[in-house]
This record gives C-alpha cells, structure tokens and sequence, in this order.
C-alpha cells in the first residue's frame, strides 16, 4: 500500500471545495458530509439539475449525490 495517495488533477472549470476536518464541504448555503477520510482534500461538486442532485466526486469517482428534491 501506497503511503500517500497519487495527485488528483480536475479540470481548470471545475467547482472544487476542500473538505474540513470534520469531513464537511460548504456549497451553496448548504452544509455535506463528505466523510473524514477526505479531510484535506479537493472534492469536484458536480449538479444535476435535471435530476435535483448534487454530486460530489473524488478524482473520477462519485463518492456520493445529494437528492435535493428529498432532501438527502
């Protein structure tokens, strides 16, 4: 196992947030659980207005959507 993870690169216009120790982002008014594990680390926040989501990705992976419409 690697000691460190590799250099996630995104994309020149995409909305990144860094998340705090407590492993939150702030987006919009609004506060996510990314999760502690990303503590320190930029996270891509992707909408989807279509869909009333909100995605959160860590490099090309979705880590998790927001369901804006429920609430969850």
């Amino acid at each position: 196992m690697p000691n460190c993870l590799a250099r996630i690169e995104y994309d020149s216009h995409a909305t990144l947030r860094k998340v705090r120790g407590n492993g939150y982002i702030g987006y919009q008014n609004r506060e996510y659980l990314v999760g502690e594990a990303f503590k320190g680390r930029l996270i891509e926040i992707k909408e989807d207005e279509v869909n009333g989501c909100v995605n959160i990705y860590f490099g090309q992976r979705n880590i998790y959507t927001y369901d804006l419409i429920r609430g969850d």
